[in-house]
Order: structure tokens, then sequence, then C-alpha cells
């Protein structure tokens, strides 16, 4: 309690020291408003509130829908929470990068620091997250008939000259859904808690 409060003391001090904030350069309802390495602006326009969602993005929302209490969500927001997992499930074991970039923010956090077979943190547009991912060296490897975290897949030797190798990964994966003008898009992924695995990817993929 006593850390807490004395980085609020901090906090207060620099709001003090701030000269006035030009709205004209804040992010409009639905922006992103903060979060580690953003270079865009910390400020919302009118009737809209910076609320962090978590350590990579803060998003500016309606103020009246800004409780510190428990958020509710409705049938139709479930729905579409399970539609774009589907979907992003669809685009990744079929390298399908137009059906992810229509699911996506403008910016995407790809954390994969609590999954051992990356352990890496990426901030970036879809754009670039796909073509990182989907390189020759990496899960655009054209030996892998899929990509969705490898799950279940087995491979076998084909004739004496091939190298044959195992890889099955059974992890949880967190999303975070942010709306963006008034849609719900993925804006995070976070691969954690490897609960089974055999084999190694580094067996079946040229460089991971």
């Amino acid at each position: 309690m006593a850390i807490q409060r004395f980085l609020m003391g901090l906090l207060s001090l620099g709001v003090l020291a701030l000269p006035a904030k030009d709205t004209s350069t804040c992010a409009n309802l639905w922006g992103q408003c903060g979060g580690e390495t953003w270079t865009g602006p910390y400020c919302c326009t009118a009737g809209s509130t910076c609320k962090v969602q978590n350590r990579w993005y803060s998003q500016c929302l309606a103020t009246t829908a800004t409780s510190d209490g428990p958020l509710e969500y409705s049938l139709a927001d479930e729905r579409s929470f399970h539609e774009l997992s589907y979907k992003w499930s669809i685009a990744w074991d079929r390298k399908d990068k137009s059906t992810w970039l229509a699911i996506t923010a403008p910016q995407v956090v790809a954390d994969y620091a609590d999954y051992p077979a990356v352990g890496t943190v990426t901030i970036a547009s879809p754009d670039d997250i796909f073509t990182h991912s989907f390189t020759v060296t990496g899960l655009g490897d054209k030996r892998l008939g899929t990509q969705h975290f490898l799950g279940a897949s087995f491979f076998t030797r084909t004739n004496a000259t091939e190298h044959a190798a195992q890889w099955d990964s059974s992890a949880f994966v967190e999303f975070l859904y942010v709306v963006v003008d008034g849609h719900w898009k993925i804006g995070g992924i976070r691969p954690h808690t490897v609960v089974a695995t055999t084999g190694r990817p580094e067996d079946i993929i040229g460089s991971f």
C-alpha cells in the first residue's frame, strides 16, 4: 500500500507540472490513448475517457461506460468474440492474410513472452505481425500443413533422406478484444501456460 501511495503521489506532481493539453491532438472515441511503446496521443476528446486495458493498450471509451465495477457484455458481443477467435484460427491455419487483416485492430500486441517456443513481445500493425510470423524460416515453411500453434500435428518419415520429427503442443491463448469504429476487433494475442507438449519446434521449422 505504501508503494501505491508513493506512485500516486508522483503521478499527482507530474500532472501539476504538465501544461494544458491540446485537445485537438487527442484520440477520438475508441482510439488508442496509451500503452508501453505507444507514441501517439495520451488524451481523449470530449465525452470519452482513457482507460487502461492492459500494459500494452489503453483505449478511449465513452465517459458513461468507464465504471470501475464489473462490466457486462451482451449476447451480440459474445457472438462477436466467438466469431473473431474462430476466424483467427482459420486465418492462422490457412495462412489467410486477408481474413487476419479483417478481424484485427490497427495495432496488435503479439505477447508470446510466456510461450517458451517464442518468448518475445511484438507490437505492430496486423500486416507486419502476419509477415513476421509467416516467413519461410518460420510458420510460413511450406512443409507445414497447419500453423494453429501446430496443435495436434504429427510428422512421419517419407523416405531415407528426409528427417522425421514430431511436435504436438497444447496451450492456453488469451485474446484482447477492442472496439474499432463501433465493431469488435482483435487487439492482442497472448499464448501462455503450455499444458502438454511432445517434441521440439526447432526440429520441424527451419528457424524458430
